[in-house]
């Protein structure tokens, strides 16, 4: 059956109307792919856009933060001001961008923190540099904790690109592939749509070429940002862009115009970088391009900087405002375009393209290239700032390193963030550890015994917790300082707004030969100590043995001399005493023996103790007293204080003068104590001197007066770390009134009467004890042992026994009814005159511990029931009920142990000797004796150590002196304690101090002896 043509012609048809639609369909189908794909690229190439500009505000803010502390010019801001108005929108668009994009997000997060923090730390530190100057805010600025934000910014940053360059890559692969497969399909039924649309294929033939031209400034763009990306100097970035867009536009010279200052101090346009193809040979164009400046409006450069617009000129040889047409003519130039590189709307730099054809214009080129102007923007901007912030990181360590004290700087969690040599070369540290590590690592020492400087304490700890250091001193010790090294270290917390700490800056000084020369003067000052006092306390001993008559009677003649030499030598002691005293003072070393004492009673011993002097010289000294009551004071001190100003005031006193001794209530609750003179007074220009070291007054009366000059300097020390105050009132001509004042401790003081004592009770026994059986039982051994007994039932009655009368021994029970027996103990100690009573606790307590040096003379504790051999060997210690009483003397020194043998047997005492340690210990043994007169430098085993021997024994309880040249230290006298124990220094005790300490530890035995001679009678 044939088919008819109709029938052929419609099929035809149909077959060409399905072609059509078919071909439609799929083209439909490609095409959209295709554009789906080049938005992808587009959304891609955005993002990556929105990043760089994100990352140059950035660098922009940095860099007006850093040109505004330098400098101070507002104008340096302006940058900063911009960066922080629009980063905000910058980083909102890109979370609209990367909305489709987890991962980035993530990211995104996080870039918005740390530009925050960035931003937030320089606002902070602009407004420290704005109202306190450079100093403070370079102290207050986190240059490294900022640059390592900024690291993590750039790194955050550099991720996301990868990621877009990443997308970029696929979603154009994707794009080229949509675009071969429209393109093939186009092909494919491009014959049947000419034969129905010839002018569409026509069309069509012209959008493909139109896409293709489209990718291809696609890639062109998205090339410039990889060489953005990859470069780090700015004429090598601008020397590849050339060549990428002249290879690219078949441009033949590209060049690349900077905006610059030149030395009229005028803006404009320096050549940076000039391309050329490898085949176009060099020539006077390109020389002149070199070379040229063009200021605003000048040349087609200058034009473009004018405008901030892209700018084409089609033959340049015509061009009226082309300043090098004959040059440009020379070689075949015709046309020419420029584009702007700007950044927030300013232009930084422009970039021009030659070539040798004409060309018309091109507005897609010129819009493509002004693209790329902002991309090469950002660039410069984010390369300015990165080169001018390492200019200023480095000026600042370069300042830094300059300084000859260590200094380094912490964040709060003491990460050292910024350190100079000098305090690596102090620590012997170069890297960077916390501050948990901070001991071990650098090796921190409390003392060249090697304990461990307490972390929390760390001046570098204490500064983050907000406090200020100033002058700890710790010893760093390592593998890089083996001997140690003494540092002095202040530390000062770095606060930002609402006084928040953010750090820490710490400040170091080698103070090592500081150290060692403290240790040398030290060591000088113990040698003075003791190879002057010994000798001198020799000398004076023998003068005042012989003054005394010892040796027999002398001359007239000779006791005047013998007076003299005596006086002398204790003007000599008195003033090595103050020098030792004075060392003391300035070393931080005077250590205060603080108790309550009454003022009545410091003014009238003050006066006991000088009256002698004031016989002597004819002047009569006289008290005022117009109050009283309780002062917390080391008492021999504030007498020292008293004697030196009542000496003063007597020396500058005529005969038949008389000196006041005034007491009166002070200011805020002190006690103002004053002595008052009708001497010559003191000049006003001689005021300053006075309380100076080594002054004496010029005044040609003064210089008659004997006088260390150290007097008044030691009575300031004194008063000073008595937290009190001291000063002179003086007139020239009419005397002077030198006061000081003390603290005042308004604490009641009880007065008790004591009756119905029997006063034969000089010297009894005393039993603390409120059960009456346990009393009658101890009374019953005391009598035996010989004693006569009181018994008090209570701390009140005891008490009142105790401020009439002073026992042998105190036998004491802890459980009282109004209180604790130790509460009498603590009384005692305070007691001058008791403190030294021998005291045997009997109580139902067991010894803790706590208690054991809570009264020099507690001889022992026993807990009930009581142990009767153990008691009457604890009385035997107290008294000893047979023979004469034996002293043990060790001394090396033989005009000192002759002195101490002859003092000690005028007091119908026996004297034992002992040249060493060893002998002491061994003459112990032999002779038990009832009291120790102890050196302390002597043969081995030194004093110190025959202490700590006899301490192990049973019989410890020995009374002991410490007789010795050496300024000791609270912590050892504790160390150097028996029995009851008394600490003399043989240049300041007295031959009659001596024997009244020697007469109160004997105590009964000086009685007995008497007694016992009468019994043998």
């Amino acid at each position: 059956m044939k088919i008819s043509i109709f029938t052929k012609v419609t099929i035809g048809v149909v077959v060409v109307i399905v072609t059509l639609c078919v071909s439609m369909a799929i083209s439909l189908d490609a095409r959209t792919k295709q554009t789906e794909s080049r938005k992808l690229v587009l959304h891609t190439y955005q993002v990556l856009n929105l990043l760089e500009r994100v990352h140059s505000m950035m660098k922009d803010a940095e860099t007006g933060h850093r040109g505004f502390l330098l400098t101070g010019q507002n104008e340096y801001l302006e940058p900063h001001k911009r960066a922080t108005s629009k980063i905000d929108d910058l980083i909102e668009e890109l979370k609209v961008q990367l909305s489709d994009n987890p991962a980035q997000q993530h990211r995104l997060g996080i870039l918005t923190v740390k530009t925050d923090e960035v931003l937030d730390s320089q606002q902070a530190s602009i407004e420290v540099r704005r109202q306190r100057g450079l100093q403070a805010a370079a102290g207050a600025s986190h240059f490294e904790l900022d640059k390592e934000r900024m690291e993590e910014i750039h790194s955050t940053i550099e991720e996301m690109i990868k990621t877009e360059e990443t997308l970029l890559n696929e979603r154009s692969d994707k794009l080229n592939a949509a675009t071969a497969t429209a393109f093939t399909y186009s092909t494919l039924f491009s014959v049947a749509s000419i034969i129905c649309v010839g002018v569409a294929g026509l069309a069509l033939l012209g959008f493909l070429r139109a896409q293709q031209k489209s990718e291809r400034e696609l890639q062109v763009q998205y090339s410039v940002a990889k060489i953005l990306n990859e470069s780090n100097d700015l004429q090598d970035a601008a020397r590849r862009i050339e060549q990428l867009l002249g290879e690219a536009g078949a441009w033949c010279i590209g060049a690349t115009w900077m905006v610059e200052t030149n030395e009229h101090r005028e803006n404009v346009l320096v050549c940076l970088d000039l391309w050329r193809l490898a085949t176009f040979a060099d020539s006077e164009f390109t020389r002149d391009s070199n070379q040229r400046v063009f200021k605003k409006g000048e040349g087609l450069p200058g034009r473009v900087w004018e405008s901030g617009k892209a700018t084409f000129i089609s033959d340049v040889t015509q061009d009226a405002n082309f300043p090098s047409s004959k040059a440009a003519e020379q070689i075949g130039l015709k046309t020419a375009f420029a584009f702007p590189i700007t950044f927030g709307g300013d232009v930084l730099a422009v970039t021009e393209f030659f070539a040798t054809d004409e060309r018309p214009v091109d507005q897609a080129l010129l819009d493509m290239m002004t693209a790329i102007g902002n991309q090469l923007g950002q660039f410069i901007v984010r390369k300015t700032v990165e080169v001018e912030t390492e200019k200023q990181r480095q000026f600042l360590q370069l300042i830094l390193d300059t300084v000859s004290d260590g200094i380094m700087v912490a964040d709060t969690e003491g990460k050292f963030i910024l350190t100079n040599v000098a305090a690596k070369e102090l620590t012997g540290q170069t890297k960077r550890f916390t501050r948990d590590d901070w001991t071990d690592e650098t090796g921190v020492y409390l003392n060249e015994a090697g304990d461990k400087y307490p972390l929390e304490q760390l001046p570098l700890l204490r500064a983050i917790r907000g406090e200020e250091v100033d002058d700890a001193e710790m010893l760093i010790r390592n593998d890089s300082i083996p001997t140690g090294k003494w540092l002095s270290v202040s530390a000062r917390p770095l606060r930002e707004i609402e006084d928040e700490v953010t750090g820490a800056v710490i400040f170091f000084r080698n103070v090592s030969e500081k150290k060692e020369a403290e240790k040398r003067v030290s060591e000088f000052y113990s040698t003075v100590s003791h190879e002057l006092r010994t000798p001198l306390t020799s000398i004076r001993g023998s003068l005042g043995l012989i003054e005394g008559g010892l040796a027999g009677p002398l001359p007239d003649k000779t006791l005047k001399l013998i007076k003299i030499a005596r006086a002398e030598s204790d003007r000599l002691i008195r003033l090595i005493n103050d020098i030792l005293d004075l060392r003391k003072i300035e070393a931080g070393m005077l250590e205060l023996k603080k108790r309550t004492c009454d003022t009545q009673k410091l003014v009238e011993r003050a006066i006991e103790g000088i009256q002698g002097m004031a016989n002597e010289r004819g002047v009569t000294v006289s008290e005022e007293i117009n109050t009283g009551g309780p002062t917390e004071c080391d008492e021999d001190r504030i007498i020292q204080v008293l004697t030196n100003l009542l000496s003063n005031a007597i020396k500058f006193s005529e005969k038949g003068d008389r000196v006041i001794m005034a007491l009166n209530p002070g200011e805020q609750n002190t006690f103002k104590f004053s002595i008052t003179d009708t001497g010559p007074g003191i000049a006003p220009e001689q005021m300053h001197k006075l309380f100076g070291k080594f002054q004496q007054l010029d005044q040609s009366d003064s210089r008659k007066k004997d006088g260390t000059g150290l007097g008044l300097a030691i009575t300031k020390a004194i008063v000073d770390e008595h937290g009190g105050a001291i000063g002179v009132d003086s007139e020239w001509g009419k005397g002077s009134t030198f006061w000081f004042e003390l603290p005042a401790t308004f604490s009641p003081v009880r007065n008790v009467a004591v009756s119905n004592l029997p006063a034969a009770h000089v010297h009894p026994a005393l039993i603390v004890e409120d059960d009456k059986n346990v009393s009658e039982v101890l009374r019953t051994h005391l009598e035996a042992d010989g004693f006569e007994v009181i018994h008090a039932s209570s701390l009140k009655e005891a008490s009142d026994f105790l401020d009439i009368y002073t026992p042998l021994v105190i036998l004491l029970d802890l459980g009282l009814p109004d209180g604790n027996g130790l509460d009498l103990m603590e009384r005692l100690q305070s007691d001058e005159k008791r403190k030294n009573i021998p005291v045997v606790i009997i109580s139902g307590t067991e010894k803790d511990g706590k208690t054991t040096h809570v009264h020099p003379a507690l001889i022992d504790w026993m807990v009930k029931p009581f142990n009767e051999k153990r008691l009457h060997a604890a009385l035997d210690n107290a008294r000893r009920r047979i023979g004469i009483a034996q002293v043990l003397v060790v001394e090396d020194d033989p005009s000192t142990r002759e002195i101490l043998k002859q003092q000690v047997e005028s007091l119908g005492v026996k004297c034992i000797e002992a040249t060493s340690g060893e002998d002491a210990l061994k003459s112990f043994d032999e002779s038990n004796p009832d009291l120790v007169i102890l050196d302390l430098m002597i043969p081995p085993p030194d004093g110190f150590e025959v202490v700590e021997k006899l301490r192990s024994r049973l019989d410890s309880s020995v009374p002991l002196v410490v007789y010795s040249a050496l300024d000791l230290t609270e912590a050892e006298k504790a160390k150097l304690t028996l029995g009851i124990t008394a600490h003399l220094t043989k240049s300041t005790a007295t031959p009659d101090q001596l024997s009244n300490v020697i007469r109160e530890f004997l105590n009964g035995l000086m009685l007995r002896k008497e007694s016992d001679e009468s019994l043998k009678s």
